[in-house]
């Protein structure tokens, strides 16, 4: 009795921190929402001004005729203009409405995580969705991806409820084909896997159904495989599907929405390295290069044609790089995707702080429980109760684990961005890191003969818990100074010189002396060499006549005794174009100090980009004595939008190399 009443107060406690942090949270959360909310006078995004209200406007007048006889209503997923046009394709509104979908996420996050890991879960899980860098400035915008977060977290409250165990399980089931519809009707990411899932929980079913008498279920992954959970993906596709056959029906599109082509066009691009094309410095020509290939289009980039030109432009570059360069291509995708991009080390370093930690926090938690497992049962139970310590529910937490990776994998050659990763893939981490904490810092006690009852003791956790802390800090510290980005100067996809070995002249320093043949000898630090630009044509260097422009410098750097100091040159153009961009990356090569000639390759576009003749100036921090060889530099530009008229039109092949040598 008196165990019972323990108990009771223990819970009446748990239920009153659990709502004085629902409290806190939901208030540090509206506080940053009205922190990045819009002022009335701010400016529509991009795909807000022309996209997404426009449609919602034309759906709201002609509801039918632009259902099935406008093109703009394949241009995106279908909720892109069902959520603008149940708010009145009011831009305010529609912000508030993202706001309120935001506050219903904190509280499915708590509910995922309570359910899975305790209160340490929801609490770690809803800090860190609420507080993340960069995913709460999205919400109060007129975009998709907050339905998108609505829906994949209304999906995995509904599932884990499900797995964990609930009275009314079809009714779990039924909610989360809901959450799953409404990711599908966004942002369509997770199609392949719910088809893969289909198939495998029909195929799975009737196979257990027809060998039951045969086979021993194993623990835990009845509660996946069987015919409920298969009928909950078929009634999430149904609604998917009924767009799809009205899009096929109509249009002749049989997806959800275009724009796929454009993401590989810009995912598999040499010069821009598959980032958002700002990062690296360049611009957005998703729909010049369908323009200039098939002139119907009208530069529109989500039209049916130019999304097939767009994709077979892309398909054509895979094709014609080597296994070997398109390897280490998309293993740098990959790597951004797991850990967030070098150029977000400068944009939002804390970015790449926030995912090391939530890798530590997963990666140790899988080392803890796999050494208790192995390191013998503890002799009282971990405060996890019967349903978070089930098999289901580890099974659960496997498989979020897998579709966090597989999502990465998926979108590795596609068009990158800080907006996509944190969407896409943060919230499956957050959640795992909420449990993992808990699966770390639970009260654990096993036989103290046991090796597995070192992590019962606080002082084997308090070292845990200052590295998790320390080591994303220092870690993204040392990656500010040490990583870099740079694209293959032999790779920069079909290229022509526009300033060549006629217009750019010798280099010229008063910080060196000069040892003949195009050699100096650093005298002071830090040395400024001058190179020489003679424009004969400038108009023909606007960005109205060239959208992207790339340098190749060649260049040998000896520097024995500080090598470090020498690994960076920075650029400046004189005089130049303004920035155009709400971002530029530093102008900086990053150099190898052997003393050998490399070729170097840099956006030439904005402030690299020469207005008239004047010079290239490249600054070098070498100390006395570096012995500096110049071998030539040209500017070059891309003839992206010619090559894919000459695919499309001849069958001509995209040629993505460049290999000769600047002089």
């Amino acid at each position: 009795m008196k165990k019972r009443s323990q108990a009771l107060a223990s819970g009446q406690w748990e239920r009153y921190i659990s709502l004085l942090w629902l409290g806190w949270i939901l208030t540090a959360a509206t506080k940053r929402l009205v922190r990045f909310f819009p002022p009335p006078d701010a400016e529509l995004n991009g795909d807000a001004y022309w996209t997404y209200l426009p449609n919602a406007r034309r759906l709201l007048e002609h509801p039918w005729a632009f259902l099935t006889s406008d093109p703009s209503s394949y241009h995106v997923a279908p909720l892109g203009y069902l959520w603008p046009a149940i708010w009145g394709a009011d831009a305010a509104i529609i912000q508030l409405a993202n706001c309120f979908l935001f506050l219903a996420c904190v509280l499915l996050m708590w509910h995922c995580g309570k359910r899975l890991g305790g209160a340490w879960a929801g609490a770690v899980a809803t800090a860190l969705l609420v507080y993340h860098p960069e995913l709460i400035s999205y919400v109060p915008q007129v975009l998709t991806e907050s339905i998108y977060l609505f829906g994949l977290m209304l999906c995995l409250a509904a599932c884990t409820d499900y797995v964990t165990g609930t009275r009314h399980p079809r009714l779990a089931l039924t909610i989360a084909a809901m959450g799953l519809a409404i990711t599908l009707l966004s942002r369509p990411v997770l199609q392949i896997f719910v088809l893969a899932a289909t198939a495998i929980s029909i195929t799975g079913a009737a196979y257990l159904t027809w060998q039951r008498r045969r086979l021993r279920p194993l623990p835990g992954w009845s509660r996946f495989i069987n015919h409920r959970v298969a009928i909950a993906l078929l009634a999430a596709l149904a609604l998917p599907a009924l767009f799809i056959v009205k899009n096929g029906a109509c249009f002749g599109v049989w997806s959800l929405s275009t724009g796929a082509g454009s993401g590989l066009y810009y995912g598999v691009s040499p010069f821009k390295m598959g980032l958002e094309p700002v990062y690296s410095g360049f611009k957005y020509d998703a729909g010049i290069t369908p323009l200039k290939a098939l002139p119907e289009t009208k530069g529109h980039p989500l039209t049916k044609e130019a999304d097939r030109v767009n994709a077979l432009v892309a398909l054509n570059i895979i094709r014609q790089t080597s296994l070997q360069d398109n390897a280490l291509f998309f293993a740098q995708k990959l790597k951004a995707w797991m850990l967030y991009s070098t150029p977000e080390l400068t944009i939002s370093p804390k970015l790449r702080m926030f995912r090391l930690f939530e890798w530590f926090a997963i990666c140790t938690a899988i080392f803890v429980l796999a050494w208790r497992m192995t390191g013998g049962r503890p002799s009282k139970p971990a405060q996890l109760s019967h349903q978070q310590r089930s098999p289901a529910s580890l099974i659960f937490l496997l498989l979020i684990m897998v579709l966090a990776c597989a999502m990465a994998l998926q979108l590795t050659p596609v068009l990158y961005n800080t907006r996509y990763n944190t969407f896409f893939i943060e919230p499956w981490l957050m959640l795992l890191c909420g449990v993992s904490v808990a699966i770390v810092f639970q009260p654990y006690v096993a036989p103290q003969s046991s090796p597995a009852s070192i992590f019962g003791r606080p002082s084997i956790k308090l070292p845990i818990m200052i590295a998790l802390a320390v080591l994303p800090v220092v870690i993204t510290k040392f990656n500010i100074r040490h990583e870099s980005l740079s694209m293959d100067p032999y790779r920069p996809g079909p290229v022509a010189t526009i300033l060549g070995r006629d217009s750019i002249g010798t280099p010229y320093t008063h910080e060196a002396e000069s040892l003949g043949n195009n050699n100096w000898r650093i005298v002071s630090s830090p040395a400024s060499f001058s190179v020489p630009l003679h424009i004969v044509e400038p108009e023909n260097l606007t960005p109205e006549v060239v959208m992207d422009a790339l340098w190749r410098i060649r260049i040998a750097i000896d520097a024995p005794n500080a090598p470090r100091k020498c690994a960076k040159a920075k650029l400046a153009v004189s005089p130049a174009y303004a920035l155009q961009d709400w971002y530029e990356p530093e102008p900086s090569l990053t150099l190898r100090v052997d003393g050998q000639p490399h070729t170097y390759a840099i956006h030439g576009n904005d402030q690299l980009r020469p207005s008239a003749s004047g010079t290239l100036t490249i600054t070098l921090s070498c100390p006395a004595g570096a012995i500096v060889t110049w071998a030539g530099a040209e500017l070059l530009r891309s003839t992206l939008p010619e090559s894919a008229r000459a695919l499309i039109q001849d069958g001509t092949p995209i040629d993505p190399y460049f290999r000769s040598e600047p002089r």
